[in-house]
């Protein structure tokens, strides 16, 4: 299946897994993907599409939403440097300063659930060990991050539609590498 780039309108084809890029954009009004994101979202949740959910994508958001935050309050540019020890020192402010929108990110799931989307957590744990596999297969084979392989091991295990926002993979996966799997890019 190839890459497609999402353009409103598109038809949806369900399960859809969800790169943490795409729920970050949806909930930080200065992103880039901001606009893109939360149309994107808009549509899916009318057309209540079928979604995937990963604690990959969990994590990965809200490390990205404290990223911002920290950038945001110490008047940092983005890609700054941001590591474990200034998320420790800045926590407390981050928080603070952000609890909205961690708390907008954090109930997503549970609000799309309550008004009839389904939502699927993925990896079950029958899928466990053959996910794992085709993570360390997937990042040995294109040299992806272990975060980036598991989302793409994920999407391919549970998903028709993998919608990303990370130019990563297609300029590391081949299409042919894909499968099914059709890589759906959200640009704003």
């Amino acid at each position: 299946m190839p890459y497609k780039t999402w353009i409103p309108g598109d038809r949806l084809t369900d399960p859809l897994y969800l790169d943490a890029n795409v729920f970050v954009g949806s909930v930080v009004r200065r992103h880039r993907l901001y606009k893109t994101s939360a149309l994107f979202l808009g549509e899916l949740l009318a057309s209540k599409s079928q979604v995937c959910l990963s604690l990959v994508s969990l994590e990965e958001s809200l490390w990205a939403l404290a990223r911002l935050s920290y950038y945001r309050l110490n008047r940092q540019p983005p890609g700054a440097a941001y590591k474990k020890n200034i998320y420790r020192r800045w926590a407390q402010r981050i928080f603070a300063a952000d609890w909205a929108t961690f708390s907008l990110f954090s109930g997503m799931a549970q609000q799309w659930r309550s008004v009839g989307i389904p939502v699927m957590s993925v990896p079950d744990d029958g899928t466990l060990p053959s996910v794992s596999s085709l993570t360390a297969d997937l990042m040995r084979r294109h040299h992806l991050t272990p975060a980036d392989a598991a989302h793409l091991a994920l999407a391919q295990t549970y998903a028709q539609t993998f919608v990303t926002a990370d130019s990563d993979f297609k300029a590391q996966v081949p299409t042919s590498a894909l499968g099914s799997l059709l890589v759906l890019e959200l640009r704003p």
